[in-house]
């Protein structure tokens, strides 16, 4: 992402090496790639206070998941 600024990330929380909420921590810090939005997708539960610290953000919940 600092090589080449995406539009917008698609991120998933539960991933391997690093979470999502790592990855929009070294985003936040970052000041030319904190202002790139950020689409959450994820199967795993989260918690919304922990996003809510993020700053300016839309949720939007299925309870369930989605279907394609």
């Amino acid at each position: 992402m600092q090589e080449k600024h995406p539009d917008m990330v698609l991120l998933d929380l539960v991933m391997p090496d690093m979470n999502g909420m790592q990855v929009l921590e070294k985003m936040q810090s970052d000041p030319d790639l904190q202002m790139i939005p950020v689409c959450l997708v994820t199967s795993g539960s989260f918690e919304l206070e922990s996003l809510s610290q993020m700053g300016r953000q839309i949720i939007i919940y299925q309870a369930g998941g989605i279907r394609p």
